[in-house]
């Protein structure tokens, strides 16, 4: 005699069996862990953070850096900020500030100048670059702080690799050049892939809005669930945003020679006359050079940025950069 064969309801004794099928994809949202990483609680000593973000022009890459700073206000306190909005590294390493518990340097459409790859042939500004922290450590003199880089560019491959090798990364849009599509999809899967391809598209269709969608990289969690996704921005209102200091205007180079001449065509007889060297003392006693002594104690002797002073003083950098190198010259001349 047979068994009989029990019958089974699947439905019924397993249970959640539709849990099995496959659930549909849902894009990691990435915005938090980036900027958490990128605006860490300050620590017991000088940390730097390094942002790179890419993007064709007319993206939203300079909305997203309004943002970001405005965040990193909000976070640390405007007093506690030194924020850097420039075009050239140079610029934002000279102004490091001496006693801001963070100095946010944002370097913005760095290819048009000498943050580009023509400039940074020269080894030493690399250098400098991987030193920030100790450059910073020093400047400041101090054991904590945060020192956060942000570039920014339309092309990847243009900026050296000192530069775009980030452990975090937004990009804006995908890229037509060989070399920068390549790179794009060595970090970004197709899923993401065709995300941006689609933001990029409705931003070229007139379509604003979609410049608040980008794709973030973390590189320490690369090939993780949470090592890439879309990151959301939006447009904020912060008046105290600055204006950018332009490369071309704040390393004016103006002609050396013409302050030799200057200097040496200076009527002896105003001089202070002494038999030791022309002190800056005896300088600022005889009155002629009042607003040169005034940037070169600005920045020489009070320790304050090239902006800073600029700012005080109701001058270009130019003229500040004069006033500076004449006073030093006739200090040498006079040893």
């Amino acid at each position: 005699m047979s068994a009989d064969i029990p019958v089974i309801d699947i439905t019924s004794e397993v249970d959640d069996v539709f849990d099995f099928e496959p659930s549909p994809w849902m894009p990691y949202d990435i915005t938090d862990e980036i900027k958490a990483r990128l605006f860490p609680d300050l620590s017991s000593h000088v940390r730097i953070s390094h942002l790179f973000i890419s993007g064709m022009m007319e993206s939203g890459k300079t909305t997203l850096l309004i943002e970001l700073a405005q965040y990193c206000v909000w976070k640390y306190g405007i007093d506690n900020v030194n924020l850097v909005y420039t075009n050239d590294m140079r610029v934002a390493l000279e102004e490091l500030h001496d006693s801001k518990a963070v100095n946010l340097l944002i370097v913005d459409d760095a290819t048009q100048f000498a943050s580009s790859r023509d400039y940074m042939k020269h080894q030493a500004m690399v250098s400098a670059f991987y030193e920030i922290r100790h450059i910073a450590k020093r400047k400041s003199e101090k054991d904590v702080g945060l020192v956060c880089i942000i570039f920014s560019a339309q092309r990847i491959k243009e900026i050296d690799v000192a530069f775009r090798d980030a452990p975090l990364t937004i990009y804006k849009t995908a890229m037509t050049t060989e070399g920068d599509a390549s790179e794009l999809k060595k970090n970004i899967p197709t899923p993401y892939m065709n995300i941006l391809n689609q933001t990029w598209n409705r931003i070229n269709q007139g379509d604003d809005k979609a410049k608040s969608i980008s794709i973030g990289c973390i590189k320490p969690l690369a090939g993780t669930d949470e090592g890439v996704g879309i990151y959301r921005s939006h447009v904020v209102d912060f008046p105290e945003f600055p204006k950018m200091i332009r490369s071309e205007e704040y390393f004016d180079t103006f002609d050396v020679e013409e302050v030799e001449e200057s200097t040496e065509s200076t009527d002896e007889s105003t001089l202070p006359h002494t038999t030791e060297k022309v002190t800056l003392d005896e300088l600022k006693e005889s009155h002629l050079y009042d607003s040169e002594i005034a940037c070169y104690e600005a920045v020489k002797l009070k320790g304050k940025s090239i902006r800073k002073a600029s700012e005080e003083l109701g001058i270009p950098y130019s003229t500040l950069r004069r006033g500076i190198a004449k006073i030093e010259k006739m200090l040498e001349v006079s040893r």
